[in-house]
């Protein structure tokens, strides 16, 4: 048998390498070997020399596929991109409809990170480590007892977050329907979290409306608000290795740290609802999706891809969509689960300072990014659905709806392998991109693959004098370093395509998972 299934490997291997040189040669045929529109509505945002982070068949499959949902207009692959649920991790999608599905569970995962301006040498890393690994819950569900939540609301009902405009005690589900509501403007008003709302994606709050979740949405919201969470969650203590931009005011050694969670299980009820919804009144099925065009008809018989199905999407299910008009509700939801995501990643950044503070080390936010979200956009004079699943929001330079940086772009903090480097970029060109960018390195290896090929002793050879710190092995090693994409070859192949530039690279001390 394991004969057999070495000979399969072998033969995917084969297979794959061969897709990839016939990637290869459709940039040939291109002026501009950056990039590839393999259709008006495909395009894959890889230059030729980084082929070796070109997504595998199965991924191209998928893009293909979300063509053929009605009133989709363009499929954006990023560098960091690689197969997920219905929609690749790492694409950005335009359209006039809105797949729930095409956000995915963990609406509004990103990523926050802090500075300290301190030499990271000031602290004890270790004690640092073993009390933020005490102090912010993690891991799956409830197996972390929370009382962040009680925290906060003692807090707000003996006054001394709020003492003149508190109109009525707060209960736990006051305080959540408020976090849902008003996201991280609640938490400013009350004096939970200092007012840095300008370094937060649209300042830390989407419309929402609290009405619109189910009692088990809040009560999952409830239990898990100030938590990490798990799979490819962490809480990184980092230290600034090479800074790019000398007007960042950075320093080499200085100590930084980045928080990459989302809405928990509160998006997860959120994003199942929807979908039921929707699939109650409109499902795509494989007899009626759409017929796909003849040019991408033409490019899967140049590369050797078979014919599109639902299946390819990497979905069990049909996908659901909403047309624009039905879909304010699902969008308030949607809202709710991205607000409570700014607060979670906000609050546990207060613990963070919380225990930095005995070292007399002050924070100070870079930026707060998502990179799981819908919002509505208008792309070259046209109001469509900007979905990004597993992409960061990036305004260029003197955009807008910048409220930082102006001059220089929208801060990307984007986080790399556990034991690898992280970057700070900013956002240049991204009109080619839907205004987005990599949020990460990108998945190479399944999590089932990384459980039988790497064990906790490699993992620990890996990470070297990087403390990590975890509530499960298994989690830990299907998150190792080398099941993902080189964060280097991804940053450097979006700096090459005009969409960021660096301004710092960060490496880790300490890795706290779930």
């Amino acid at each position: 048998m394991k004969e057999n299934n070495a000979e399969k490997e072998i033969a995917q291997c084969n297979e794959e390498q061969e897709f990839t040189s016939k990637m290869a040669e459709l940039y040939k045929k291109e002026e501009d070997k950056k990039y590839l529109d393999l259709t008006d509505q495909v395009r894959l945002l890889i230059p030729l020399k980084y082929s070796s982070i070109f997504p595998g068949k199965n991924v191209v499959e998928q893009m293909f596929a979300v063509t053929r949902l009605p009133h989709v207009h363009s499929v954006v692959g990023l560098p960091d991109i690689h197969l997920g649920y219905a929609f690749p991790i790492g694409s950005v999608v335009g359209a006039s409809i809105v797949v729930p599905e095409g956000v995915g569970n963990d609406i509004n995962c990103g990523v926050r990170m802090v500075r300290t301006r301190s030499n990271y040498r000031d602290v004890d890393m270790a004690e640092v480590a073993r009390q933020l690994f005490d102090a912010i819950p993690s891991g799956i569900g409830g197996d972390t007892v929370n009382t962040i939540i009680d925290e906060i609301v003692n807090a707000l009902n003996k006054g001394v977050a709020d003492t003149q405009n508190r109109r009525a005690a707060f209960t736990d589900m006051k305080l959540i329907n408020e976090v849902c509501n008003e996201g991280v403007d609640f938490l400013v008003k009350h004096g939970i979290v200092s007012d840095e709302r300008d370094r937060i994606e649209r300042g830390g709050r989407f419309p929402s409306d609290s009405r619109m979740l189910s009692q088990k949405a809040k009560a999952k919201g409830l239990k898990q608000l100030g938590s990490l969470g798990a799979g490819n969650h962490f809480l990184e203590i980092q230290r600034v290795a090479e800074v790019y931009d000398n007007d960042a005011d950075f320093a080499v050694d200085e100590l930084v740290f980045m928080i990459h969670t989302g809405s928990r299980g509160l998006g997860f009820e959120v994003c199942e609802s929807a979908t039921q919804v929707a699939a109650s009144t409109r499902c795509i099925t494989e007899s009626e999706i759409g017929n796909e065009s003849h040019d991408i008809q033409a490019v899967r018989k140049s590369i050797g891809l078979c014919s599109a199905s639902i299946s390819a999407s990497g979905s069990s299910e049909n996908l659901s969509y909403f047309e624009a008009h039905e879909s304010e509700d699902y969008l308030l939801e949607m809202g709710c689960a991205a607000n409570y995501a700014f607060c979670n990643r906000a609050i546990i950044s207060k613990k963070v300072e919380e225990v930095l503070g005995q070292w007399n080390v002050k924070c100070e936010l870079v930026y707060d990014v998502g990179h799981n979200s819908l919002i509505r956009e208008n792309i070259d004079g046209r109001e469509c659905f900007v979905h990004r699943k597993g992409a960061a929001r990036a305004l260029p330079p003197n955009h807008p709806e910048l409220r930082c940086n102006r001059e220089k772009g929208q801060p990307i903090p984007i986080g790399g392998s556990m034991g690898t480097s992280s970057y700070l970029l900013y956002a240049q060109d991204t009109a080619k991109s839907l205004f987005s960018s990599p949020h990460g390195a990108g998945r190479k290896i399944s999590r089932h693959k990384a459980r039988k090929l790497i064990t906790m002793e490699q993992l620990r050879q890996v990470m070297g004098d990087i403390i990590l710190m975890s509530k499960s092995e298994k989690g830990a090693i299907e998150e190792a370093p080398m099941v993902y994409k080189d964060i280097d070859d991804v940053v450097d192949a979006a700096v090459e395509l005009g969409l960021v530039k660096k301004a710092v690279k960060l490496e880790p001390l300490a890795v706290i998972k779930g």
